[in-house]
């Protein structure tokens, strides 16, 4: 468990983190915030690609 700003954030099952790309999560009421955390060299231009497959790992989860 991690706390940030006054909120825990639990570690996401393996399955998340292979299909939506999630590290981390938190759960208010029925819903599911995810966070990914990266490495700042994410923002090199060799990972274009590799940000298209994030974003869309990012809407599966939003619309699971």
């Amino acid at each position: 468990m991690v706390n940030f700003c006054g909120y825990e954030f639990d570690p996401a099952p393996d399955e998340w983190d292979r299909l939506y790309g999630v590290d981390f999560y938190l759960k208010i009421n029925q819903y599911h915030i995810g966070i990914q955390v990266k490495p700042q060299t994410f923002n090199q231009p060799f990972s274009g690609r590799y940000k298209g497959a994030v974003r869309n790992q990012h809407r599966k989860f939003k619309n699971e």
